[in-house]
């Protein structure tokens, strides 16, 4: 079997977060912060040491600026549903600008706030030079930015950095999807100019499913309101969460497998080097484009995107078809329409889907070269 799925879950795990994981699920682990015997100290450790490793991945100085949630659409939620709320207490209808290229875990959420009159939505599709029309998005500048660093279709990315600094005059919160950059070179805060970020455990980060995070810069304007409370393990007679960080977006109990295994995958990341990782993926990518340019069969979307996966089409079957075809020859990719509804309209691919390849940190230029016979056959 071919594995090119990574956008989806990254496989396979690396043997430290396998042994990690497998530890913390038969070994004297107990619930984090709620207890004071040995069992729940190992497990608030291997927690904090989890922060630590993330933070140093995402160049942060302080490790509680990461909070960990169950996922990455439940980060996006809370991130976003806590900011806009907190945004209200400035602006009663805090204008939020998007793009088209948004998954369902951004673009939900804010339709949500539209449809209840909370927000002035605002997405944007790319201009002829491939960024965001800046006119527009000047000519009322909004209090908050949702963003994806890399498109869950294409890898289209938009300079976020260059955003922030244009939009900080106002005041503006940047808050960034970074579930398909996270774990790759380019998504620390210092590259990407977010104030807020939300992340997976499961694929970048090489850590099992079942955990997510919301990371904040050290000079994020506010901070999101609690939007999901609960037990904290501290401050209990507060009948709010407490103000502070992690506890004000963490309640109840924490996800402690899927943690130590986002901390392992991080310091794996680290031990091998994002850059050579990164420059790795980049190899095989262009190794695949090179493959499927020769085949006048496919149809190819936005391929100069260096990073992320990349988009097909098969001219004569459906996405789907296809999909299902290739796995039954022992070729597992993605067919469908990933979750990004309005990336597929604006791409064209809104009525069948599309293919999608990802490789990821253990792929090698044979499987790739074997992916491309397959694709060849179909």
């Amino acid at each position: 079997m071919i594995y090119l799925d990574n956008a989806a879950t990254s496989y396979p795990k690396p043997q430290n977060v396998l042994n990690a994981v497998k530890n913390a699920v038969e070994g004297q682990y107990g619930n984090p912060g709620r207890s004071g015997h040995a069992f729940s100290k190992r497990s608030a450790e291997a927690v904090f040491s989890a922060r630590e490793q993330i933070a140093l991945l995402l160049g942060l100085k302080k490790s509680e600026n990461v909070v960990f949630t169950g996922g990455a659409t439940a980060a996006l939620n809370v991130a976003i549903l806590g900011t806009v709320s907190a945004l209200s207490k400035r602006t009663p209808v805090p204008r939020v600008v998007s793009s088209v290229f948004e998954h369902n875990s951004v673009l939900r959420p804010l339709f949500f706030l539209e449809k209840k009159g909370l927000i002035r939505l605002t997405l944007l599709s790319p201009d002829r030079d491939g960024g965001l029309p800046l006119a527009r998005l000047l000519s009322s500048p909004p209090q908050l930015l949702v963003l994806t660093l890399r498109s869950n279709l294409t890898g289209r990315s938009f300079d976020t950095k260059f955003l922030s600094r244009l939009l900080a005059p106002y005041g503006t919160v940047i808050l960034a999807d970074g579930a398909q950059a996270v774990g790759g070179a380019g998504a620390s805060f210092r590259e990407s100019g977010a104030h807020i970020l939300c992340a997976p455990g499961h694929k970048g980060l090489l850590g099992i499913m079942g955990g997510g995070l919301i990371a904040f810069s050290e000079d994020c304007p506010l901070l999101p309101d609690a939007v999901f409370t609960g037990g904290s393990g501290s401050d209990t007679f507060n009948p709010e969460m407490p103000s502070f960080l992690p506890e004000r977006l963490e309640a109840g109990t924490l996800p402690v497998p899927a943690i130590i295994s986002m901390g392992e995958g991080a310091r794996f990341l680290q031990s091998q080097k994002l850059e050579s990782i990164t420059a790795r993926e980049r190899a095989l990518k262009k190794r695949l484009l090179s493959g499927l340019a020769a085949m006048k069969k496919y149809t190819l979307y936005e391929p100069w995107f260096e990073d992320g996966p990349l988009l097909i089409n098969h001219k004569r079957l459906p996405s789907e078809k296809a999909a299902e075809s290739l796995a039954e020859k022992g070729l597992m990719l993605r067919g469908g329409f990933h979750c990004a509804p309005l990336a597929h309209r604006w791409l064209g691919t809104e009525e069948h889907g599309a293919l999608r390849l990802s490789p990821g940190p253990f792929t090698t230029a044979h499987q790739i070269d074997r992916a491309l016979n397959l694709l060849e056959s179909l």
